[in-house]
């Protein structure tokens, strides 16, 4: 069983490097990523449409374009970051939780739902063990 505190880890790293990939391309990417901007409008023919900015396409959906505009790379590296420390706060000195009948932690006096609730999240990635669903 992989350690839930190494699979999350993982998973943040993955997300990280996928926001690296989708900024690259943008010339005033920082290490913040790249803030996409959209707006609504519509056509010649009256059709509604979700121009995306910088131009990444037509959203023929505005609520879809509306929700890639939401989770853009900026928010989801600013999202990883404060999964790092609240994972960073529930671990042990040696940086795992300590597996007792239930998840512990120092900052917990009982079973720790936090990093659960977190790697729940990606659970529908293969080395995600049920055993960690929090109900």
């Amino acid at each position: 069983m992989t350690d839930i505190t190494a699979f999350l880890a993982a998973r943040l790293d993955e997300d990280e490097a996928a926001v690296h990939e989708a900024a690259a391309f943008y010339d005033d990417a920082d290490e913040n990523g790249v803030s996409w901007r959209g707006h609504e409008g519509e056509n010649q023919n009256g059709s509604t449409h979700f121009w995306l900015v910088p131009h990444l396409g037509v959203i023929y959906d505005p609520a879809s374009g509306r929700h890639i505009v939401r989770h853009d790379p900026a928010r989801v590296l600013a999202e990883v970051k404060a999964k790092r420390a609240i994972l960073a706060r529930h671990s042990t000195g040696t940086g795992s939780l300590r597996e007792f009948g239930g998840w512990y932690c120092e900052v917990c006096d009982d079973g720790c739902a936090e990093v659960p609730v977190l790697a729940a999240v990606y659970a529908d990635h293969p080395d995600y063990d049920p055993a960690w669903r929090v109900e």
